[in-house]
């Protein structure tokens, strides 16, 4: 849908497409490229790789096409686990290795997150897809600790290819209730973004199962800011209530 001519009192037209593959996750496109690459990580599927669509004009409904989809071959991925928690039997819903945020579009480089089962722990994996090409660059995972849960995971790229990432993480093991944690890497950094630091930690567990599903980080839309970025994600306030946490972050 056109925003810029809904905004405008403009004549609007919206492409429909159906049958598509999955939950599909568009990107932020941070240049004026006039493809959009969507992202797909559907475990019913196929676990043993991605699919991309290709959307062409998306500004303009009337010329509006839709690609797709192809597959991109990674690493073969698995339904996380539940998390765990510290002081209660009950658990927090992790999700099923969808894509569940925007990714983000800059040049022929595509970055997305989700969370994997790995080695029975919920854990995120971050992934740079040259989307021109339809091949990987980049699959790694990353998390707090050990013997962490980690999950609900999301990711932004500035124009020079610095890395935000903000996640959900607690660990039963050293009674860590569950925290918004946030890392992230420079461009010339190593690819391990690593365990980051604490944003917050929930002074309790939760017991409603169902854990607010999303978070979100942005890049400050200032463009002289590009080193910061916004984030926010879940926390548990009692046992039966959760709220969300704002943070800024930066390099």
């Amino acid at each position: 849908m056109s925003k810029a001519r809904a905004y405008n009192g403009l004549g609007l037209g919206i492409p429909f497409w159906g049958g598509l593959l999955g939950t599909i996750a568009p990107p932020l496109v941070r240049d004026q490229d006039e493809w959009a690459t969507l992202a797909v990580a559907d475990p019913f599927t196929d676990n043993t790789g991605l699919y991309l669509y290709y959307l062409q004009n998306a500004e303009n409904p009337a010329y509006t096409t839709l690609l797709g989809p192809y597959y991109v071959d990674v690493p073969d991925f698995f339904i996380p686990p539940s998390a765990t928690q510290p002081g209660t039997a009950a658990v927090l819903d992790t999700l099923d290795c969808r894509f569940v945020n925007a990714g983000t579009q800059m040049g022929h480089q595509l970055y997305q997150v989700h969370t994997v089962d790995l080695g029975g722990l919920p854990t995120p994996v971050w992934y740079l897809i040259d989307w021109w090409m339809g091949t990987l660059t980049v699959a790694d995972s990353f998390f707090a600790a050990g013997l962490s849960n980690d999950w609900n995971a999301s990711i932004a790229a500035n124009d020079f290819g610095d890395v935000f990432v903000t996640w959900t993480s607690n660990d039963p093991s050293t009674g860590t209730n569950a925290q918004v944690r946030l890392s992230g890497r420079r461009n010339f950094d190593p690819l391990n973004i690593g365990g980051g630091v604490a944003a917050f930690t929930s002074p309790t567990y939760y017991t409603s199962y169902r854990w607010g599903d999303y978070s979100a980080v942005t890049v400050d839309p200032i463009v002289v800011n590009q080193l910061r970025a916004w984030l926010v994600n879940e926390t548990i306030i009692n046992p039966t209530t959760w709220g969300s946490r704002i943070v800024r972050i930066g390099f």
